[in-house]
């Protein structure tokens, strides 16, 4: 087995209890911009249907890491209140190369 060869298991509770763990950090070391996030999706209206993306261009709050964004918007869906269409879109920004991401609704 050399270093490119992939893990003969791979415990998934685990996975996800450390990407959970790393996702908590990030919201923790940057608590102003994850209020001002959770408030801001709370504040969208029912129905509304979008990327992050759509919130980055009109956001004015405090920013913190880019990985931020990320580990926020999985909160909200952990709390209930986005839900992922099943829909996927490039991403108009040049610096995310046109690369898809998932298009949300508030719930």
């Amino acid at each position: 087995m050399n270093d490119f060869d992939p893990p003969i298991s791979f415990d998934e509770v685990l996975g996800k209890a450390l990407r959970d763990e790393g996702m908590a950090r990030v919201i923790a070391s940057h608590p102003d911009f994850a209020y001002e996030f959770l408030q801001y999706i709370i504040r969208l209206p029912i129905g509304w249907e979008g990327k992050t993306e759509d919130i980055r261009k009109v956001w004015t709050g405090p920013y913190g890491k880019p990985q931020s964004w990320g580990a926020c918007t999985n909160g909200a869906i952990k709390r209930k209140l986005l839900v992922w269409t099943g829909r996927e879109t490039p991403m108009q920004d040049p610096k995310s190369h046109s690369r898809n991401t998932r298009v949300y609704r508030r719930v």
